[in-house]
């Protein structure tokens, strides 16, 4: 009788035993739920995008002490001109200041470049041809340096105003979706531990622009972890497909193109 009853007892835990491997068998493990592509470049991106924020630019202006040193064409507006004067401090070496001089009013630029190094100073005309380019806010064009980043200068023709919106990467003018409308593709060339990147600068209607980065797009659907591993991003020179480097405790590069604006392909080997 005894012997009957620890042969039931065994019996009874073994099938507790196994009854719980098979129900935690069943159930996911929260921490690999989300984790379908960690590490591992996905077919398809779905970017998102954030509202540029804009700064205006002063047209409080005082020049005393500051000498000017350059003067730069910077395209103009229904025949008028802009221009973009560079100006250093005569009593120290601060960094340049640029005054814009449109229809008969100036408009602080800061920052813009080293004072030891103006040759770096660049500047882009962006030519865009968007349909909507009738009233609204439209992108002139970018100064700037390496060092400093870029200010890229709005004019909002609907209330006469000058904007600037401060990015590093320097632009390449495409219609990556095709729509007839252009987009500005940033490159950020990487400095110290900050990697190459690209920023998409976009039109999301007659009066804001639009923006996301790459590199976080991938960093987020990655689930990348900073301390081991970075994501590079860099425009080919086809300027059609993006190449995107995993580096670090692992390292790994793919080529993405864009379906849509929203949108980044596996470009197939």
């Amino acid at each position: 009788m005894v012997q009957k009853i620890k042969l039931g007892l065994l019996l009874l835990i073994v099938t507790l035993i196994f009854t719980g491997c098979g129900l935690s068998s069943d159930k996911k493990d929260p921490s690999t739920e989300n984790a379908q592509y960690h590490n591992s470049f996905p077919e398809v991106v779905k970017l998102t995008y954030e509202n540029v924020e804009f700064e205006p630019l002063d047209d409080h202006v005082s020049i005393m002490n500051w000498e000017k040193q350059k003067s730069i064409p910077f395209g103009e507006i229904s025949g008028e001109s802009i221009d973009i004067d560079l100006y250093s401090n005569k009593d120290d070496s601060s960094n340049f200041i640029g005054l814009l001089h449109f229809n008969n009013q100036s408009y602080l630029i800061r920052p813009i470049g080293y004072s030891h190094d103006i040759e770096s100073i660049k500047t882009y005309i962006i030519n865009t041809k968007y349909t909507d380019f009738e009233k609204g806010l439209h992108v002139i064009g970018a100064i700037g340096s390496p060092a400093l980043g870029y200010q890229y200068v709005f004019y909002d023709d609907t209330n006469e105003e000058w904007l600037v919106y401060h990015n590093w990467g320097i632009p390449t003018v495409i219609d990556v979706n095709k729509d007839g409308n252009d987009e500005l593709l940033l490159q950020f060339q990487g400095m110290g531990n900050h990697f190459p990147d690209i920023s998409v600068l976009s039109r999301n209607n007659v009066n804001s622009f639009q923006v996301t980065t790459i590199n976080d797009n991938f960093i987020d659907l990655m689930e990348i972890d900073p301390s081991l591993n970075r994501i590079s991003s860099t425009l080919n020179s086809d300027a059609e497909t993006l190449e995107v480097e995993l580096m670090g405790e692992e390292h790994e590069s793919k080529k993405y193109k864009f379906d849509t604006l929203e949108t980044l392909i596996l470009v197939s080997d």
